[in-house]
């Protein structure tokens, strides 16, 4: 007579997926952020390869390097030295600037220093080959440049060494206007 005799019920608990749903949800931006840094990373390194297949000196070689880095990483200024004999460096070889009016009064400081023959962070990287980091230029008693630094409004310092054959071939040196 279509009236109902029974009925089944089937319950599944969905605790376990809703929260593994969440948890993907949230590593995404993570990921993303990872992917898009790995990405940046594999365009600037082929960048830099493509300029020290096609340059036609060192110092451009290492003026193409230098902007791409400052550019894709956010860095306002960098200097490249290469080392012309062991512990001893030929100078400021090449500079990148996001803003050379404002930049030029540390641009013209680092180029009338011999760091070969001083205590500071460039001669530390040249006779260790190790990265030095410094996230607080004024606080550096080794850092020689604090005055022309401090004026152009920048805090932090990265100096980096090339390796070739475990010397140090140049040093590279970045810097920002943030601790």
């Amino acid at each position: 007579d279509g009236g109902i005799i029974g009925a089944i019920a089937s319950f599944i608990d969905i605790t376990q997926r809703r929260l593994a749903e969440q948890n993907l949800t949230a590593l995404n931006p993570a990921l993303e952020k990872l992917a898009s840094g790995t990405a940046r990373g594999i365009h600037l390194m082929h960048l830099i390869g493509l300029s020290a297949n096609n340059g036609t000196d060192i110092r451009e070689i290492f003026q193409i390097a230098l902007t791409e880095i400052c550019t894709t990483l956010r860095w306002p200024v960098g200097f490249a030295y290469i080392v012309e004999a062991p512990g001893r460096l030929h100078g400021l070889t090449a500079w990148y600037s996001s803003n050379p009016e404002q930049y030029e009064g540390l641009r013209r400081t680092t180029a009338s220093i011999d760091f070969s023959l001083k205590e500071s962070v460039i001669g530390l990287v040249l006779r260790n080959g190790t990265t030095v980091f410094i996230s607080n230029l004024n606080g550096e008693e080794h850092f020689l440049r604090k005055d022309a630094a401090d004026r152009a409004g920048l805090k932090t310092c990265l100096a980096v060494p090339v390796m070739v054959h475990n010397q140090v071939a140049a040093i590279l040196e970045f810097f920002h206007t943030e601790s």
